[in-house]
């Protein structure tokens, strides 16, 4: 199963893909869409 991850925020990835890493998930991030209009993240974390 793919997740997808609205996010370029590298500490933003690391945070999921650890929360999820027992989970057996494809995990791609915007970067694995070059052509989707960027977005823009103020925030450091999820919390």
């Amino acid at each position: 199963m793919d997740l997808v991850l609205a996010t370029k925020n590298l500490g933003k990835i690391k945070e999921i893909k650890d929360a999820l890493k027992k989970l057996k998930l494809r995990i791609l991030t915007l970067k694995d869409f070059p052509d989707f209009p960027c977005v823009e993240e103020d925030e450091d974390s999820l919390y």
